[in-house]
């Protein structure tokens, strides 16, 4: 009997992406979060994979990876953020990402020469889609890691416990952050600073998206906040709970989702439900198959006050990155939500 594989558990519990309520299957590409499964709730983004395969190379072992010019790599240990002791070398230089915000955390700290290997649905920075992927965020391709001879793999919480044991096995260690919230996302840029070896530039890109936040927030004190629902898929209504990172960052902007008082981070809710809490706005993301039109014409939607006037927001995918890409879409959302501040 075949065992499906486990995920690294972590604080904050992850959704079952097979059972209702889970994540939506093109959250998966995204991250962090953001984002994160079952194919049969959502439609998949418009953007395709990216699935360059990497150059052949030739084979090592596991002690030959370890030499440098005749001399045992030097390495130092760390622990990464599920308190997990590892040790690394002094100074990577051939890093493997194994999810798109990763991705963009590493290059924001200014190492994305060091980058040899991406996931699938990586868009962000433009640069890194010149790299090979490895594959999918939840089901890498363990030959293909091996093949780009890393040096230091990162991966996120979704990471399964099984890939990551068939890289320790070869000596290819891996190291995994959990960047949930605002403050997750500035803990998992200076721990990825240190381990590169860059905390000068984590130092400073913290500092920069720290004051951005404190900038947004200081527009928009005192002002009432306005009452949000952001649908991720239609039939079955899915949105964001209390822990979900999203809502952080619509509060963050002005707003209050109207579902932040539900514990699941990806709750799936009736149709009766919305109604019930009828919003002041809906929150939309851009180029995605639910639209304010197709709501208008759907039964249920329709009655909800703020789908027949046509009172919508819209902020683009960046608000799924758990990386520094979401505080572009902080500052997108507050500048929609009160425009007069923006000035």
């Amino acid at each position: 009997m075949k065992v499906k594989p486990k995920l690294m558990r972590n604080p904050w519990s992850l959704p079952n992406p097979k059972r209702r309520g889970g994540w939506p299957h093109w959250l998966l590409v995204v991250p962090g979060l953001l984002f994160f499964a079952a194919a049969a709730l959502a439609s998949p983004p418009a953007h395709k994979e990216h699935h360059t395969q990497p150059e052949t190379q030739a084979q090592h072992s596991p002690n030959e990876e370890k030499v440098q010019e005749g001399k045992l790599r030097e390495e130092r240990e760390e622990k990464d953020e599920f308190d997990r002791k590892i040790a690394i070398p002094v100074k990577p230089h051939r890093l493997i990402c194994l999810a798109p915000s990763v991705t963009d955390m590493v290059y924001a700290l200014g190492a994305g020469d060091d980058v040899v290997g991406i996931s699938d649905y990586t868009k962000y920075p433009a640069e890194a889609l010149k790299k090979p992927s490895v594959g999918q965020v939840l089901n890498p391709s363990v030959e293909s890691i091996v093949a780009l001879r890393p040096d230091l793999v990162l991966g996120i919480e979704l990471s399964t416990i099984e890939t990551v044991r068939q890289l320790e096995r070869l000596n290819i260690p891996v190291f995994l952050v959990q960047p949930h919230g605002i403050e997750g996302i500035y803990r998992s840029l200076k721990n990825l600073g240190r381990v590169l070896q860059r905390e000068q530039a984590a130092d400073s890109l913290i500092a920069r998206l720290r004051g951005r936040e404190q900038a947004v927030r200081a527009r928009i004190r005192g002002r009432a906040p306005l009452r949000i629902f952001l649908p991720l898929s239609e039939n079955p209504v899915i949105t964001i709970g209390r822990s979900s990172f999203i809502s952080e960052i619509i509060a963050a902007a002005g707003g209050k989702s109207v579902t932040d008082d539900l514990t699941q981070e990806w709750p799936s809710i009736s149709m009766e439900t919305v109604l019930a809490r009828q919003p002041d706005y809906l929150l939309l993301i851009k180029d995605v198959p639910l639209t304010i039109d197709s709501l208008k014409k759907t039964p249920g939607w329709r009655d909800v006050k703020c789908v027949q006037q046509g009172r919508v927001f819209y902020v683009d995918d960046r608000i799924y990155y758990p990386s520094p890409l979401v505080f572009d879409a902080l500052e997108s959302l507050a500048a929609q939500f009160f425009p007069a501040e923006a000035q």
